[in-house]
């Protein structure tokens, strides 16, 4: 998981959907996909960032454990104002991706 120290940085390692996608599921998960439903539960992968938990059948998104779960805003304009808010006069906040997990997990409601 990358450290960014301004906003451009940001946006040059983010320049897609996708890859904010995946640096969510990064800072999320750290590699290891775990259902919100059921964390002992086997995970599959599926199309369009989708996973299903075997145990339950339901389907999540990284989004979805997330104040973004339904957010039309794409997750690269999220990006850029958590990085707004979040930056002081030495840039990004000292570690973006710790603001960016506090944020991201701070509503995440109960399954």
């Amino acid at each position: 998981m990358s450290s960014f120290k301004s906003l451009s940085e940001l946006l040059r390692s983010n320049p897609t959907e996708q890859d904010c996608v995946n640096y969510l599921e990064e800072i999320i998960w750290k590699g290891k996909v775990i259902s919100p439903y059921n964390p002992t539960s086997k995970v599959y992968k599926c199309k369009d960032n989708k996973y299903k938990c075997k145990n339950t059948g339901k389907y999540f998104t990284a989004k979805s454990l997330t104040v973004f779960r339904n957010s039309k805003i794409p997750l690269l304009d999220w990006f850029w104002t958590l990085c707004f808010f979040s930056s002081n006069k030495k840039g990004i906040y000292k570690d973006y991706s710790e603001v960016c997990l506090i944020c991201f997990t701070s509503f995440k409601r109960k399954f």
